[in-house]
């Protein structure tokens, strides 16, 4: 290697070490495969708004966003699941799976004690909340699988089957903020210069 170079690898280098000494961090990753409105979709989760929120008082929040690109009039897919903060699922304990229900006006988790409220959400042209594309509607049933839930990460997939026989499987592996950010988690005394 050449001295200019090596002079142009040093800071990456230098940079790698140091993110990778002090934890660094990770974004979400996933993704919802299937078919939507009868095209098959392929949308990338977002990897920087997706996170496992720990909630001050009884519950964590796994928030989750994924990526349509426009695809059926949509920029922005997902759901905010609630789960009860004590419940934890580690890697090699095995899956728990929730079945999600259509209640007509609504689309909710059976009665079980790690999922209390799923609450659909949806990101169009014209603005963004809670709820469903009224394209399609409610799904007509469907649910979710946790592989691991713990301190630092939420990891899984939910399956929504709609009547027109479309079926989307949207995987995830999300991160708490703390570890999706490791150094960078406002942690420090917020000096940035150099004296």
């Amino acid at each position: 290697m050449n001295g200019l170079s090596l002079r142009a690898a040093l800071p990456w280098m230098a940079t790698a070490l140091f993110l990778t000494a002090c934890g660094g961090g990770r974004d979400a990753t996933g993704e919802c495969r299937g078919t939507y409105l009868g095209e098959a979709v392929v949308w990338p989760i977002d990897g920087v708004a997706s996170r496992l929120m720990d909630e001050a008082y009884d519950s964590n929040w796994v928030n989750l966003t994924y990526l349509p690109r426009g695809q059926a009039g949509l920029t922005g897919f997902g759901v905010d699941i609630l789960l009860d903060k004590d419940r934890r699922i580690d890697e090699g304990s095995g899956s728990r799976t929730v079945l999600l229900i259509n209640k007509e006006t609504e689309f909710a988790p059976e009665v079980n004690l790690l999922v209390h409220g799923w609450y659909g959400t949806l990101r169009k042209s014209s603005g963004s909340g809670r709820g469903y594309h009224e394209a399609s509607g409610l799904p007509r049933g469907g649910s979710v699988t946790f592989d691991v839930v713990d301190d630092k990460r939420a990891a899984g997939h939910f399956i929504y089957r709609y009547e027109n026989g479309d079926e989307l499987t949207c995987t995830f592996d999300a991160p708490t903020p703390a570890e999706a950010e490791g150094i960078f988690d406002g942690a420090g005394d917020g000096d940035d210069d150099d004296d």
